[in-house]
Parts: C-alpha cells; sequence; structure tokens
C-alpha cells in the first residue's frame, strides 16, 4: 500500500513540477540563442516576421498563439487553431503546429529592438522564435512548445 502512495505522490510532485514550470501547457522558455543552438543543433528553415505584424496578430490570439510550417512557410493558429496568418490557410486536424503563451510571446517580442522575429525549425520537430536585435547584443530564442497535436488545448 505504501509503494502505491509512493509512487502516486511521486507523480502528483512530478505533474505539478511541469505544470508550475509552464512548459506542460506550451508557454515555453526564453533562452539564449546560443544555448538553443547548443541544445536542439541548427537552423534548417527560417522565416521572418515583422514585430508590429506579430503584435497585431497577438491582439486576436488571447491566452495562446501556435506557429508552424505548411507549404515552407510561416503559419500563425490562434487556440481554436484558426489561421491568423496567412488568414486564408486551411489548416488540417493532423497538422502540427507549437503552442506558445502570449504572455511569454509578448516577453519576448519586448526584448526585440529591431524590427523582426525569425520563426525557426530545426531538427526532431522543434521549433523556435528567434530575436534579432537586442540591446544587450544577445539574441534570445523562445523554445520548449508543446505540439498540437497531440497536446491542443
Amino acid at each position: 500500500m505504501n509503494k502505491s502512495i509512493s509512487k502516486s505522490s511521486l507523480f502528483l510532485i512530478f505533474f505539478l513540477t511541469l505544470l508550475f514550470n509552464g512548459t506542460i501547457f506550451g508557454q515555453g522558455k526564453i533562452i539564449k540563442a546560443s544555448e538553443a543552438d547548443a541544445l536542439f543543433g541548427p537552423v534548417l528553415k527560417s522565416e521572418k516576421i515583422n514585430v508590429q505584424h506579430l503584435k497585431m496578430i497577438m491582439k486576436n490570439t488571447p491566452e495562446r498563439v501556435m506557429f508552424g510550417f505548411k507549404n515552407g512557410r510561416v503559419n500563425i493558429l490562434d487556440k481554436g487553431r484558426k489561421a491568423q496568418f496567412p488568414s486564408a490557410t486551411a489548416v488540417e486536424n493532423s497538422d502540427v503546429f507549437h503552442v506558445f503563451s502570449t504572455a511569454i510571446m509578448e516577453e519576448l517580442i519586448g526584448l526585440e529592438k529591431g524590427t523582426e522575429v525569425t520563426v525557426e525549425e530545426r531538427a526532431n520537430n522543434i521549433l523556435s522564435i528567434t530575436t534579432s536585435s537586442t540591446t544587450s547584443g544577445e539574441n534570445y530564442t523562445l523554445e520548449f512548445a508543446q505540439p498540437c497535436p497531440p497536446l491542443c488545448y
């Protein structure tokens, strides 16, 4: 009986740790771009997005925003998987997008002192969003998104 309680307690602690860390709900985490390169490897495909355009999109995507590449282009969806950019994109239920909280996305945009961020695809279905110009001279990358599907909420 004690082993069952211990395993349940351990699982609960693990779940709460993930929950408070934010990564289980696709919040994401900002790290240095050099750290992202070391952890996840080189960028395979990328596309720049204008920061002002992204801010306008963010106004229409409360709580969560999804990014992904479809037909070689960046696509941005709201939390209901409705296309925000480009607006005429047809999205299939099987298309994988990466979920970030809008709060962490706004934090990343706040670090950007230029006019663009870069949406990047890396090996193993990793998607990053990286600043191009900051006051410190170090670029920052938003990582640790949850793929949707399977975790669409």
